[in-house]
């Protein structure tokens, strides 16, 4: 198979990005390189249910994640969370171990997921950012379209339903 090299171009940011393979490159200074997030996911598991939440902007609206988000510069992982919580549902967490980490990559960037089991400490949830929310069972746990990244944690987190 023959890969196919776009000639270089500018991106929205004026950045020199090209694309190979169906996969964009972006210049950081010192090479071109695929974007690499580092995002940290929440498994809140109440009456052996997950709670998930629907995707309502870019380019995968309408799948279904773990709220969170991205992990900011001088940020724990833990510290990210809490933030992206409240940010995103109003509430705070308490982060407890490490679920799993899965790396995936989209044709935009790449991502590596940390998810963390977590308990609800104040506030209900509300759906301050996601189109909507869903508990799932461990028997309709693949009854939504997920997000490629996060299937990879789904038997993990089934194991953990009752």
């Amino acid at each position: 198979m023959a890969l196919q090299l776009k000639a270089t171009a500018r991106n929205k940011r004026g950045k020199r990005a090209f694309r190979l393979g169906g996969r964009l490159f972006s210049w950081n200074g010192e090479m071109f390189c695929m974007k690499h997030i580092e995002v940290v996911t929440a498994a809140i598991i109440q009456k052996g249910r997950l709670l998930t939440v629907q995707r309502s902007y870019g380019p995968y609206t309408g799948y279904w994640e773990f709220p969170g988000g991205k992990i900011e510069t001088g940020e724990t992982p833990q510290q990210a969370l809490q933030r992206e919580m409240q940010e995103e549902m109003g509430a705070l967490v308490a982060v407890g171990e490490l679920v799993g980490e899965v790396t995936h990559v989209y044709p935009e960037f790449e991502v590596t997921l940390h998810c963390f089991l977590c308990t609800v400490m104040e506030g209900p949830l509300q759906l301050l950012e996601h189109q909507s929310a869903r508990w799932l069972d461990r028997e309709s746990l693949h009854d939504v379209p997920w997000l490629p990244a996060d299937i990879a944690l789904l038997d993990r987190l089934s194991k953990m339903l009752c």
